[in-house]
């Protein structure tokens, strides 16, 4: 439809009946939590969300299996669109109380590398050292002559 159109003429718009607008977060939690009790945890911290509309139900949906998290998506529906930042804040802010409340771990992104003794240079295995009897954990030093 061109612009022209629009400017000119009365726009009648079929879907919009109300004010109602999804409020959508993702959480990416340890592959190591329990499944079962994130989701419970999440639909009933959403259920519990004071702002949404109550005569529709939220949606917790498990979206991805990520690089160092399983990602899950809650929706809520709000009445007010303008306020949905702050209402998205205080939404995050109830499903971290409630992940700590049952010991779920938030993912962060992570990073493991390894290395192939059989496959450095001599010198690179010269250079490291165990640090404080600590295993796993190298350090690298200096060797004056």
């Amino acid at each position: 439809m061109p612009n022209s159109t629009i400017v000119q003429s009365t726009v009648k718009s079929f879907t919009l009946r109300d004010s109602h607008y999804r409020l959508r977060t993702r959480i990416g939690v340890s592959y190591d939590s329990d499944m079962a009790l994130v989701r419970s945890t999440l639909e009933s911290t959403a259920a519990a969300f004071q702002t949404r509309v109550l005569e529709l139900e939220p949606l917790v949906m498990l979206l991805e299996f990520g690089e160092s998290s399983v990602v899950w998506e809650v929706s809520v529906w709000i009445d007010d669109p303008w306020r949905m930042r702050r209402l998205r804040s205080g939404l995050q802010e109830a499903i971290r109380s409630a992940f700590r409340a049952h010991r779920i771990a938030i993912a962060y992104p992570q990073l493991g590398t390894s290395l192939a003794a059989s496959r450095l240079p001599t010198y690179v295995l010269a250079g490291l050292s165990c640090s404080a009897g600590i295993p796993g954990v190298i350090r690298p030093y200096l060797e004056v002559a």
